[in-house]
């Protein structure tokens, strides 16, 4: 009936979603995961870290100079220039890092927050009162990111103790 030839087999629909998942399967067993978070950097911890110092100078320095012509604006331009350049870098690396979205969104509330710092800055620091709830809103948005970070440590670290 075939006379010497072999036909060629065709694989039906069933039998390739099968050998599919089977492929996945093993793929997963093999230790392939899924990460959706980026992994800690501990660039960026420590450039937010130092960040903080820098802001929380400033505002002891205006804490103690309110209502003094030390505390007009124009003598913080170049702090200005330096911590927004500081915050476009940790942007810059928290944006390069896949799966780091939650990180570059609380870097660009940072930012925000600076803007709106310099503007009440522009106006005038004429009070000490009005630094308590600068600080704060600060010392929160580090809070979040550094908190952020260092669970991403901890995750980093368990996955490499678990391997």
């Amino acid at each position: 009936m075939f006379e010497g030839r072999t036909r060629a087999r065709r694989a039906t629909p069933g039998v390739c979603a099968a050998c599919v998942l089977s492929l996945a399967l093993v793929l997963l067993g093999a230790g392939c995961a899924v990460q959706m978070v980026a992994a800690y950097d501990e660039q960026t911890d420590k450039a937010v870290s130092a960040l903080q110092r820098k802001m929380e100078t400033l505002f002891v320095d205006l804490e103690s100079q309110a209502g003094t012509p030390q505390a007009d604006h124009a003598n913080y331009l170049a702090f200005y220039k330096e911590v927004r350049v500081d915050i476009s870098a940790i942007h810059m690396r928290a944006r390069a890092r896949p799966n780091n979205e939650l990180t570059v969104e609380q870097i660009g509330l940072l930012r925000d927050s600076l803007g709106r710092l310099e503007e009440i800055h522009r106006i005038g620091i004429t009070d000490a009162a009005v630094i308590a709830p600068l600080r704060a809103q600060f010392e929160s948005a580090f809070v979040s990111i550094l908190k952020f970070e260092m669970a991403k440590r901890r995750r980093f670290e368990k996955v490499e103790v678990s391997e």
